[in-house]
């Protein structure tokens, strides 16, 4: 998680949009022709970074 959660409230919101967040990062990642360690780190990458555009955006929403 590159954008760290202030609250316990805002770490579980960061969960759970992760956890949404893996089909869309499957899609957006694009992973083919790396290795599997290569593909998963891409993947799990993407998936933050939406997650952390999320909480941001849930920050804003205040």
């Amino acid at each position: 998680m590159t954008e760290k959660a202030k609250t316990e409230t805002e770490l579980q919101a960061w969960d759970i949009y992760f956890a949404a967040a893996l089909p869309l990062a499957k899609e957006k990642a694009d992973a083919s022709g790396l290795s599997e360690n290569k593909s998963w780190d891409k993947l799990l990458k993407v998936a933050s970074e939406v997650a952390d555009d999320m909480l941001k955006a849930r920050r804003l929403r205040g």
